[in-house]
């Protein structure tokens, strides 16, 4: 079905998600696909979202979804709208748009929260040769080291690889994301998480130049950072005043102030952050045989040593076997 997208996968991916992106494309055959006519994205783009209800209180609960999918993007990029649905049923499952740039965006969010492409657009590349593959769909993050696919070709399904071939794009092609339309809220939250980063990252290399500074006794690191204060200070007073000055503050706190709050949110919503599991059957091995057991012998140990039983040998006849209290010749 993919003969060719599964080679530049293969090509690219390493085995751990190789195989979840091939698992992907083998639940595919599981669905079926059927494209939405353009009344119906009319419809979906007019109406209104309720509040105060929650989804799943609502009756109409495939119309809301596909509307907030349609207000997430550019609407001039709207190439096409399906809907997939388990192959034994006729409700929809999963809607699925079809954007002019080569992206797409599904409802499963797979794309956006693993990096994985769904089954549910490869079942689309089966229907239709307009929804296309292109590595820099998945994040670079999962590629092998050293490899880059802005120059690699968009690809389709192999049904469709003889009326369609390959289109080889003419300039290098970015990462394909979905979200064109980002409020600014959403803004405000990305600058704030980049600030904390940014934090972390100072203060985790000043920590390590501290460390290595301390052991050579390096004097270069103190010279370093005056000379930093020293350009900044200079940069603050060339063309600056008092109000100037009044407003930097005040900026300083207001980021202090984000900065505060955007770590007592992640406290609050702490669980609904992933977290790694620790194993609960698994325990930490003792130095050291266990109580209990003997030593594991090698094989030339085992050749060597042969068990020969203790016998008593008599004082008083000679033989084996007895010793001279037990001997018959008293």
């Amino acid at each position: 079905m993919f003969t060719s997208i599964d080679k530049k996968l293969e090509e690219y991916l390493p085995p751990a998600i190789l195989d979840l992106q091939r698992n992907e494309i083998r639940q595919c055959v599981f669905y079926s696909a059927l494209q939405v006519n353009q009344e119906v994205i009319s419809e979906f783009e007019e109406y209104q979202l309720p509040t105060n209800q929650h989804l799943e209180d609502i009756p109409d609960a495939r119309q809301i979804t596909a509307s907030c999918m349609i207000s997430d993007v550019n609407k001039n990029q709207i190439m096409s709208m399906w809907t997939v649905a388990v192959e034994n049923k006729l409700v929809e499952k999963h809607f699925v748009i079809l954007l002019t740039n080569g992206s797409h965006y599904c409802s499963c969010l797979s794309l956006i929260n693993k990096g994985i492409i769904c089954r549910h657009y490869f079942q689309i590349m089966l229907c239709s040769p307009t929804a296309k593959f292109h590595l820099k769909l998945i994040p670079s993050r999962w590629y092998y080291r050293n490899k880059d696919a802005i120059k690699e070709p968009f690809l389709v399904a192999s049904k469709f690889e003889s009326d369609t071939p390959p289109i080889i794009p003419q300039h290098n092609v970015p990462f394909l994301t979905v979200i064109h339309q980002i409020s600014q809220n959403s803004i405000t939250l990305h600058e704030r998480l980049t600030d904390i980063q940014l934090y972390g990252k100072i203060t985790g290399l000043t920590h390590k130049a501290t460390i290595k500074a301390l052991k050579k006794k390096d004097m270069r690191i103190i010279s370093i950072l005056e000379d930093y204060l020293k350009d900044e200070e200079q940069n603050e007073n060339v063309g600056g005043d008092s109000e100037l000055d009044d407003d930097n503050e005040l900026d300083g706190e207001k980021l202090d102030d984000e900065l505060d709050d955007e770590f007592d949110d992640y406290k609050e919503n702490h669980e609904n952050h992933s977290f790694i599991l620790n194993n609960p059957n698994k325990q930490t091995k003792s130095k050291g045989c266990l109580k209990g057991t003997k030593r594991i012998k090698a094989s030339h140990e085992k050749n060597s040593s042969l068990v020969i039983s203790k016998q008593y040998n008599c004082s008083q006849c000679g033989s084996m076997g007895h010793n001279k209290r037990n001997c018959s010749r008293k």
